[in-house]
């Protein structure tokens, strides 16, 4: 059973049971463009909130996907809810092996990081080198 009390509700993060629906749809849309570059892929999903994207990349057809978080209350959530590899992270310093990714997806995060820079660093540090 999913505990909804994991997740702060600071108005950032879009949760599918209580967002508006135009912000619903905003975040839908954001990952179904998204979808045609993670078929058969290794996709990180960096700063995945409630899951539900990861969710979507994984039941689009991405070979593996993890999401990451640098909220604890959301990677369990949202293990809990659809029970996806979630680790808890920074986008500054990502806990993934160099060259290991082929798709990284990344939406509404780098304007809340202190070091954007770091974040793109580190996007390109685990990206493969045709990722």
């Amino acid at each position: 059973m999913v505990d909804n009390n994991l997740l702060e509700n600071s108005g950032e993060r879009m949760i599918p049971e209580s967002s508006s629906e135009q912000t619903f749809y905003a975040h839908i849309y954001r990952y179904r463009f998204a979808l045609p570059f993670i078929k058969n892929k290794f996709a990180l999903d960096i700063a995945c909130g409630e899951g539900y994207g990861t969710s979507s990349v994984k039941l689009n057809g991405a070979k593996k996907v993890v999401g990451i978080d640098i909220s604890f209350g959301a990677c369990k959530h949202a293990h809990i809810k659809y029970k996806l590899p979630i680790v808890v992270g920074s986008g500054e310093k990502l806990p993934i092996v160099d060259n290991s990714i082929d798709s990284l997806i990344s939406f509404e995060t780098i304007e809340h990081l202190d070091e954007p820079n770091e974040f793109l660093q580190e996007s390109k540090r685990i990206l493969k080198s045709n990722g």
